[in-house]
Order: C-alpha cells, then sequence, then structure tokens
C-alpha cells in the first residue's frame, strides 16, 4: 500500500512553524526529555552520546577531587601534596566516584537525552550522593579522612560537570555523534507545532528532516516500509505527532515495534501539566495518568520560599558594591535613586516593585507628550506597555535596562515574600483583563525577578504568549525548573536578547 505523503517536506522553512509558536516550543528546551522518554534511540549515537557523557562526568569528578585537595592544601599552611593522605583520600574518591556514577546511570542520564530542568538538579543530589558515600567510606574503614577534601570536590563537582559535558557535546557534534534526525509522523496544525517543538530544542539535538501522513486507511500495516522511510528521509528515528482528536491505530505503532525502528510519541498536552505527572498502569492496555498542581503543595511553596530567601541574601551581600556604584550614577541628575510602582502580586495583592530609577523624573508627562504627537507609540504602548524608543530613558537607564540592572533592588521584594527570584512577569492593574481566566495562574505565586518571559525573547515575543509563558511556568513548577531559568537568564541578559 502506497504511503500517503501530503505533509512530507523538510520543515526547515522557518514560516511553516511561525503561525504556531506554542508555550510548549517556546519552553522546549527546558523541558522536552519527558516527550522522548520512552524512545528506543538511534543505537550508535546513543551510545557515543552515553560514552561521551559518562568520560565527561568522570574527568569533572577527577577535577573536583583535585580542587578539594588544592583547598586543603590552602587551608593547611604547610601541606604539600606528599604530606596528603593519599589512600584514604583515594579511597574515598573512589567510592564517591561510583555511586555518584551509579546514582546518574540510574536517573538515566548516560541513556536519554536529559533537558536542563532535570540535569541541574540531579548533579546538585549527586553531589549529596558523592559526599555521602566518601563519608561512609571513611567511617566504615576507621579512617580519619580530612573532610574539607571532600566537602570542596562534592562542591565543585556540579559546575565541573556542567562545563565538561558542554565541551563533550562540542566533541560529539563536530565528530557528528550528537545530532538524531528524525521524521515527523503525523499531519495538520500539530505536526507542524511538533516540528517547531523539537527545532526550539537544538541543546538535545533532535533534528527534523521529514514528515509523513500517518497512514490511517491502510489494511496491512504491516508492510508499511517504515525502515525505508527513515532511510529515504537519512533519519535515524520516527516521532509520532498527534492531537487529542487523533487516535493513532494500536496496528501502527505495532509495525514501528515489530521492525525494531527507532520511535517516539510526541502527543498534544496543550493545557495540561507536564511535571507532577504519576502513572498507574491498570492493565495491559490501560493507564491512569494522574496530573496535579505542584505549587498547591504546601511543602514545594516553602521549598520555593527557602530557596528564594537563601539566594536572595546572599546575592544582595555579594552584589552591594555594584548597587552602591548604581546608586551613584542614578543620582547624578538630582532625582531619587528608586524607584517603586504599584503591581499585583500573589492573590491579587497590590505591591510597591522596587526598580532604580531608569527614566526622567517626570516620566508620566513625558509619555502624555509622545502620545500626544506620535499615535504609532500610543498603539505600541496598548499592546505590549512597553516602547521600543522609550524618549523617558535616561543615559544610564538605557544602560541598566540593556543589562537588567536595573531590576537587582528586586532582590528586597524577594526578602519581603512581595516576588520572587523565579515567576511569572509582574503587571499592572490594568493588564489583568488581558490574562482572561489565566489570571487565576498569575495569582497562584509571586511574580518573579526572571522567568519565561525573560528567557524566551522577552521584548520580542507577543503578549498572548507571555500570557501562556506565565501559566505554563504555575502549572509546571519545579525546583530544577527554577534552576534552569535563573541558568539561562544570565546569557539571555549578557547578549540583551529581547531586552526594552
Amino acid at each position: 500500500m502506497q504511503l500517503v505523503q501530503r505533509a512530507e517536506n523538510h520543515l526547515s522553512d522557518e514560516s511553516s512553524a511561525a503561525p504556531s509558536v506554542t508555550t510548549e516550543a517556546l519552553f522546549a528546551q527546558l523541558d522536552f526529555d519527558a516527550y522522548l522518554r520512552k524512545a528506543i534511540g538511534a543505537k550508535g549515537t546513543e551510545q557515543a552520546y552515553g560514552i561521551g557523557i559518562l568520560l565527561a562526568d568522570i574527568t569533572g569528578f577527577c577535577a573536583a577531587a583535585v580542587t578539594g585537595a588544592l583547598a586543603f592544601m590552602i587551608s593547611a599552611p604547610g601541606t604539600s601534596a606528599q604530606n596528603l593522605p593519599v589512600m584514604p583520600l583515594a579511597g574515598a574518591a573512589a567510592t564517591a566516584l561510583l555511586a555518584t556514577i551509579a546514582f546518574l546511570s540510574a536517573r538515566d542520564h548516560y541513556t536519554y537525552r536529559i533537558a536542563l530542568a532535570r540535569k541541574l538538579p540531579d548533579l546538585a543530589l549527586s553531589s549529596v550522593v558523592a559526599a555521602a558515600a566518601a563519608a561512609s567510606f571513611a567511617f566504615l574503614s576507621g579512617d580519619t579522612t580530612p573532610r574539607l577534601p571532600v566537602l570542596s570536590a562534592a562542591l565543585a563537582f556540579a559546575p565541573l560537570a556542567l562545563a565538561f559535558r558542554r565541551v563533550a557535546r562540542m566533541a560529539l557534534k563536530a565528530a557528528g555523534c550528537w545530532n538524531i534526525p528524525v521524521v515527523i509522523v503525523g499531519e495538520g496544525d500539530w505536526a507542524v507545532r511538533a516540528a517547531a517543538t523539537l527545532q526550539a530544542a537544538p541543546d538535545l539535538g533532535y533534528t527534523v528532516a521529514g514528515a509523513v501522513s500517518p497512514p490511517y486507511g491502510s489494511a496491512r500495516l504491516g508492510s508499511i516500509p517504515w525502515k525505508h522511510i527513515l532511510e529515504r528521509h537519512q533519519a535515524r528515528m520516527l516521532v509520532f505527532a498527534f492531537d487529542c482528536h487523533a487516535r493513532l491505530p494500536a496496528n501502527l505503532i505495532a509495525s514501528v515495534v515489530r521492525e525494531r525502528v527507532p520511535y517516539a510519541l510526541l502527543p498534544e498536552q496543550t493545557g495540561l501539566p507536564q511535571a507532577g505527572v504519576s502513572r498507574i498502569r491498570l492493565s495491559p492496555d490501560a493507564v491512569l495518568v494522574n496530573y496535579r498542581n505542584n505549587l498547591a503543595k504546601p511543602v514545594a511553596r516553602a521549598t520555593k520560599i527557602a530557596f528564594d530567601l537563601a539566594v536572595a541574601s546572599v546575592a544582595l551581600v555579594v552584589l552591594a558594591p555594584v548597587m552602591l556604584i548604581v546608586a551613584a550614577a542614578v543620582g547624578l541628575d538630582g532625582g531619587p535613586v528608586f524607584y517603586g510602582h504599584n503591581r499585583i502580586g500573589a492573590n491579587g495583592r497590590n505591591f510597591r516593585c522596587l526598580k532604580f530609577r531608569s527614566m526622567v523624573v517626570d516620566s508620566d508627562a513625558a509619555l502624555a507628550r509622545l502620545f500626544a504627537h506620535d499615535p504609532a507609540a500610543q498603539l505600541e504602548w496598548a499592546r505590549s506597555h512597553k516602547l521600543r524608543n522609550d524618549p523617558r530613558v535616561t543615559w544610564i537607564g538605557g544602560i541598566l535596562r540593556k543589562t537588567s540592572l536595573d531590576e537587582l533592588p528586586q532582590l528586597f521584594n524577594v526578602l519581603r515574600l512581595e516576588m520572587s527570584l523565579v515567576g511569572p512577569r509582574p503587571i499592572v492593574s490594568l493588564e489583568i483583563p488581558k490574562y482572561g481566566e489565566d489570571i487565576a495562574f498569575y495569582y497562584e505565586t509571586r511574580p518573579g525577578i526572571t522567568g519565561l518571559w525573560q528567557v524566551s525573547g522577552r521584548s520580542d515575543t507577543t503578549y498572548v504568549q507571555r500570557v501562556q509563558l506565565d501559566s505554563w511556568y504555575v502549572k509546571n513548577w519545579t525546583l530544577g525548573r527554577d534552576l534552569a531559568i535563573i541558568a539561562r537568564t544570565i546569557p539571555a541578559v549578557i547578549s540583551g536578547r529581547g531586552a526594552g
């Protein structure tokens, strides 16, 4: 039976994905591994990937061990490399390395592509596992292993492992062992959005090589030449993309399994949480999927608050010299250093959102004068409450906005539990109607200094996309995602991507 290929194309034309840049696509780089978790994946490439990441972690662990030894030598004057207790440290290090590799292997780090939202907390936990393993070795062996090298190495492992994994990714990409070309099996709008979602996750290496329509009307699905389809598109995996209204025939998937063709399922999950999902197998053919809101749990809310307070306190101490310099520069024109604007917080409460003043003192009057002779600027303001070329911004204010340094005083809002480090973009009361029913998600948590909006293009995103991003974040909160967003905020701010 000839396979219908109405959707066959290489989907490299960006215009094909432009009409539906969804929240899932914008957030795919943070959490796409859930879609391809059950993939039987392109064996050669995946084996090279697993070996490369394993070697990166071992190298990172060795570098962390050296860091620990150096920390011990610095803290104990007169200690040299010859005086170090080599055997106890070597035994503790070997035990910690084995425990770390076993933990990360159990978490599938050497089997599947792991997204940053899961990678960061897993690496942090692996440091705890390594420290516990080293302490257990010292206790059971009776050795008095110095504690400082162990603790220093444990703290250094996560950032070093991330750095060496990046090097490994570059080497694998250069060797042609990173990217996995896939063929989309689907039709309609969701197939196009699925392609956009894959293309929005370059860090995970899945590239769209082509697309075919599913053969719903085929009488003999076993005769479909799946391997030939992959060979023709020079691809290594099939991705079945179907929306909530479509039903893939069971024997369609069975035919792929029988041919031992690598495949993955990419179902539409618009509006459904992707975090806090649990599965209960009721029978061989039925699985009960439970969805829950993580932020509705008291323990999760307490964890987020504790994380915010701890990081904000340390950040204020570390950034105090920078904030003093910025404050002096802002006050050169004789105006106030800080600017507080009424914003909507959790549960609809108003609060004063602090910033370093980046505008002229009479900014409201200046805005009225601009609207009086520039209708286009007034329309731009009505759409997004932003102006790309805002005449009210001072010279120092332009620098502060470009680098996001104007938002540093919001760390005080975090300490007052009015804001969070990561959360929805703070809005004013006039923006509430634009959220519609999704305002309930906004009210569920505190607005953030950074968030999905900041790492997804900032002013380059539309207002509808901002609402989608805020709602998606609340429905899918985890501490790992907060860490991932913070990690991605730094390069986004440095590059000035979408700033304005």
